[in-house]
């Protein structure tokens, strides 16, 4: 059971469209595929004017605090977060 006893039912990561997407890229897949799973991921384009939400078809994840905590330290802090249903 994840927070508040509900399950995790959706990761998202925020990424400044300033950045070169690449590496972030790389990393969130590379550490996607260690943590396989039926959470969708979602990644959130923060463009000047608007908000961009793509879901990854050829990713998903279990949606563990481990997850969260190795994105978060190759992304850096505030960039990913998990949806509880």
């Amino acid at each position: 059971p994840g927070r508040a006893g509900g399950e995790p039912n959706a990761l998202r990561v925020r990424l400044p469209a300033a950045d070169d997407p690449g590496p972030a890229v790389a990393a969130l897949q590379e550490i996607c595929r260690a943590h396989p799973g039926g959470v969708p991921v979602f990644v959130h384009v923060l463009l000047p004017e608007r908000e961009v939400v793509v879901r990854t078809r050829a990713l998903s994840v279990d949606g563990t605090a481990e997850l969260l905590g190795r994105l978060e330290e190759r992304l850096g802090p505030g960039r990913v977060a998990i949806d509880y249903a």
